[in-house]
């Protein structure tokens, strides 16, 4: 996988994408998948959220740019993973989710106001307009669901 981040020695990192899941995620499964990415996660100084509804998976992942690339291609030849579309790797200057080494959402859950942002970010992820723009609005729904999260009002 050949991304920016490749070329850069230090730093902090976030990566944006969006995968379809070629099968329907039960709980159990959605359970595992954060089982072991809290583990590795943890151990390469990665953080991020996962948010899965409907068959697609939403990520945001922030690290040193190693550790992105291996956790990249380690999702890359997953099995439960395919259709994979990279929408955001940039620098960043502080983490969106430091004390999460991966918070996993699933948005099926989730109250009608999440998923109505669960939405938006989907259909925002597949406009064909400025990453800059995209971006933007992608966070603005991101931050909202992290705000429902933080109130339990999914997990």
């Amino acid at each position: 996988m050949d991304i920016s981040l490749s070329n850069q020695q230090a730093g902090l990192f976030q990566v944006v994408y969006h995968a379809n899941a070629p099968w329907p995620m039960t709980p159990a499964d959605l359970a595992a998948i954060a089982s072991v990415s809290h583990r590795r996660n943890e151990a390469d100084d990665i953080t991020g959220m996962l948010l899965y509804g409907w068959q697609q998976f939403v990520q945001v992942i922030e690290g040193p740019a190693a550790g992105l690339l291996s956790l990249l291609g380690r999702i890359g030849r997953d099995e439960r993973c395919s259709l994979f579309f990279l929408d955001v790797a940039a620098p960043i200057t502080r983490r969106s989710f430091p004390e999460w080494a991966m918070m996993t959402v699933n948005m099926e859950l989730a109250g009608s106001d999440a998923r109505f942002r669960y939405a938006k970010i989907i259909e925002d992820l597949c406009l064909h307009e400025s990453p800059a723009a995209r971006t933007e609005r992608f966070m603005g729904h991101l931050d909202a669901l992290r705000r429902y999260t933080d109130q339990g009002q999914v997990g």
